[in-house]
This record gives C-alpha cells, sequence and structure tokens, in this order.
C-alpha cells in the first residue's frame, strides 16, 4: 500500500514541475543600467555612455557624449538589443543592434541610414 502512495506522490510532484517549468514566461535580457560605449566606423570613433531603462521588452533612455545628447527607444528580444536615437549636432539618426553577453553587447551600428557604418562594444558600468 506503500508502494502506491509514493507512486501517486511521485506522479504529483512530476505534474507540478512540468506545470509550473512551461507556465514560467521566458526570462530575456535585462539591459537597465549606465553603459560605457565605444563605436568604430568607417567615418572615425567615438565615446558615449547610455543610462537605459528596460519594461519588458522595450528600451528607453538618454546618450550622452562625442555625438551629442538624445533620447533612446529600443527593444529586446532574447539577448538581441536594438536601440537608435537622433544626433542633433548632425541631424541623422543612429541604430544600433547587438548581441547582450553577460554584461557586454557587441554589434553594429548605422549612422544616417549607411552615412557610416560600423561597430559598437559596450560595457555595463557598475
Amino acid at each position: 500500500m506503500m508502494q502506491k502512495y509514493e507512486k501517486l506522490l511521485l506522479r504529483v510532484c512530476a505534474t507540478t514541475v512540468f506545470l509550473a517549468a512551461t507556465a514560467m514566461p521566458a526570462i530575456g535580457a535585462e539591459v537597465s543600467g549606465s553603459w560605457a560605449v565605444t563605436v568604430m566606423t568607417d567615418a572615425g570613433s567615438g565615446m558615449m555612455n547610455f543610462v537605459l531603462e528596460q519594461e519588458g521588452e522595450t528600451i528607453k533612455g538618454t546618450v550622452t557624449g562625442d555625438a551629442g545628447n538624445a533620447s533612446v527607444t529600443g527593444t529586446v528580444a532574447d539577448e538581441v538589443v536594438t536601440f537608435s536615437h537622433n544626433l542633433p549636432d548632425y541631424g541623422i539618426s543612429a541604430v544600433y543592434k547587438g548581441k547582450l553577453v553577460g554584461s557586454t553587447i557587441n554589434g553594429t551600428v548605422d549612422y544616417g541610414n549607411g552615412a557610416a557604418m560600423g561597430s559598437f562594444s559596450a560595457e555595463l558600468k557598475e
């Protein structure tokens, strides 16, 4: 009779674990914080600081640096981070797309729809 209850308990536990695992939402990347960003393009390089806030898959924040100060908007999907801002001193926009690994984002940047293209590296400040 004890074996019957043990089997029942095992089934209940297994079912509970399965339901909990399938009901949990996927945990995505978290990019909120201050980021030191280095940009290298065919038109030159520069340094910037981003302060990002994430709510769900939406990013908003600010950028300050060599290309001026602006508002930032973007998205996070899994570990892929995409964000953009205007460059008020130049009258163009910048679009960044990268992959978050730990506390680093590495990817590509496009200024002014192809006017200058290159790569960027962002490090989360402690």
